[in-house]
């Protein structure tokens, strides 16, 4: 009998041994994916590592959000991939690479690594966070100039900043730098241009959207519509198109061979809403990179009010109404600061507390700004007599404000002076 239980002893022990050699030789080891977190804000980068694959082999990395590959550009080695291409395992069967979080519609995405020879699967699920909040009550969404005039349009495909109804330098509403870093800013790729105008009853907006890339960058045409170039809202918690590359109202700007920027042009609420514009741009050199407004890849706030009350924000330095020979009236204006300042208009009178009466044919424009304000000057040829003149500067939000008067006399020699010159 004790020969029979050391027999049996040695059968078991047999059997271990066996069992964990054939483990062994069959590398049964299981392989993961782990991130650096587990969460992630549109556009920040995400880092990967991999363990377990077998030494050398290459580990295909797929990412989808709810079954939708997902066509990102994965870092790996100093190479940029793209997602369902390869990353190679070290020595160690270890895999690392980055993925910049998209927005891509979905809040989960799965990324799964696949080797090669082994056959092995990793995964690891993220969750990416559009950073998609509300606006209201911030000090930031006060500064998106606004026009009584119709929105600025592209001509030709080109936009010119600085003339006629074509956009002015004065509508720039943010810089635009490389998507997701806001916290590193260099030299941005691109400038946002914004403005609106409100329906008769202020319920409606419109709202015009110009950007334009900064050389050396232009911008990428989406081969699919709708891909990187786009502005979107928050509503409700989540990132909503306004218009893309897919929409009638969306149009490239384009200046010889090159795409140097897009306008688009959408309707909504007046309100405080937190915005997303984006580009794609590619530099001279081929890189291709996501450029975002401010920077900030969660969007900036914008602020549409379409019912300002009160005084117009200009401050005029002077205001002077002179005879100036031959029957005119020369006026002449000085402004130190203008906020929101669409332009002038000048009344005439009689008497001091009269009836005024326009006599500027069409809004006299504004050039000035915040902090350098401008100077103006209208002739009048009035008649003989003693005249009071007004002048009115209008916001973008018809709202008004009236200064003077200023007393001029025209007197008969003057008339006679101009008739003897045979004007």
């Amino acid at each position: 009998m004790k020969r029979q239980f050391y027999g049996i002893g040695s059968i078991l022990l047999l059997l271990v041994l066996g069992i964990a050699a054939v483990s062994f030789g069959l590398e049964t080891t299981t392989s993961t994916l782990t991130s650096d977190k587990d969460e992630y804000f549109w556009e920040e980068t995400a880092k990967f590592e991999g363990f377990g694959f077998n030494k050398d082999e290459s580990v295909a990395i797929r990412i989808t959000s709810d079954t939708e590959s997902i066509s990102q550009k994965i870092v790996a080695q100093g190479n940029t991939i793209a997602s369902g291409e390869k990353v190679k395992a070290d020595t160690n069967g270890k895999i690392a690479f980055d993925w910049k979080a998209c927005d891509c519609g979905k809040e989960k995405h799965l990324v799964v690594a696949t080797g090669d020879t082994s056959g092995k699967t990793a995964q690891k699920e993220v969750k990416v966070n559009p950073q998609c909040e509300s606006c209201v009550g911030s000090e930031k969404a006060d500064n998106i100039p606004a026009s009584d005039d119709i929105p600025r349009v592209v001509v030709d495909g080109v936009a010119t900043i600085g003339t006629g109804k074509e956009w002015k330098p004065g509508d720039l509403f943010a810089h635009m730098y490389v998507g997701g870093n806001q916290n590193e800013k260099k030299v941005p790729t691109s400038d946002a241009y914004v403005v609106f105008y409100c329906s008769e009853d202020k319920k409606l907006a419109t709202v015009s959207v110009l950007v334009k890339t900064i050389s050396p960058y232009t911008i990428v045409q989406d081969s699919k519509c709708g891909d990187n170039n786009w502005i979107k809202y928050c509503v409700d918690g989540k990132a909503t198109k306004l218009v893309d590359s897919c929409n009638t109202n969306f149009k490239y700007v384009v200046e010889g061979t090159k795409t140097v920027g897009y306008e688009a042009s959408f309707s909504i609420s007046p309100g405080d809403y937190k915005v997303q514009i984006h580009a794609a741009v590619v530099d001279d050199k081929g890189n291709t990179e996501t450029s975002a407004i401010d920077g900030h890849p969660a969007g900036v706030c914008m602020l549409i009010d379409c019912d300002k009350g009160g005084e117009t924000a200009v401050e005029l330095a002077s205001f002077t109404a002179v005879s100036a020979g031959g029957g005119k009236v020369s006026l002449h204006w000085e402004t130190a600061t203008e906020v929101d300042n669409a332009g002038f208009n000048i009344y005439r009178s009689k008497f001091p507390d009269g009836t005024y009466k326009k006599i500027n044919n069409g809004l006299i424009p504004a050039p000035g700004n915040a902090t350098t304000g401008a100077t103006y000057s209208f002739e009048d040829t009035p008649g003989r007599g003693t005249f009071y003149y007004k002048l009115e500067d209008v916001d973008f939000y018809a709202e008004s404000t009236m200064h003077g008067p200023e007393k001029v006399r025209i007197r008969a020699k003057d008339l006679a002076a101009r008739k003897a010159k045979g004007r």
